[in-house]
């Protein structure tokens, strides 16, 4: 339908698109993948823009839980002693989960 499903950037990981001559793998016309460079560096300043981002300090036994398909998330330089840890959480079992903890108002939400 034109939309899209999911976007995943992590510049990190990115590897050169390749031009596919024979149609089989990557792309096929050059322009498409100018275009899509023209596209990524425009997102890349979005997501880098300091305006668009949210900053939240966290203090020592916190807990916090991002929706990797919903929010970008990163971290910024650190000095001094920190532990973290994390894990990966099936979207619907914990939603499950959640909606035995939670109010109706607060389930209609979601």
């Amino acid at each position: 339908d034109g939309g899209y499903a999911q976007i995943r950037f992590n510049p990190y990981d990115r590897a050169p698109l390749r031009l596919s001559l024979n149609g089989s793998e990557g792309l096929s016309k050059p322009e498409k993948i100018v275009a899509f460079y023209e596209a990524y560096q425009a997102f890349s300043r979005i997501c880098h823009d300091p305006e668009m981002a949210v900053k939240i300090q966290l203090t020592p036994g916190t807990v916090i839980f991002i929706d990797n398909l919903r929010v970008l998330h990163a971290r910024t330089a650190f000095s001094g002693y920190r532990q973290m840890c994390g894990c990966y959480l099936s979207r619907d079992n914990l939603m499950a989960k959640c909606r035995l903890h939670v109010d109706e108002e607060i389930r209609l939400q979601v």
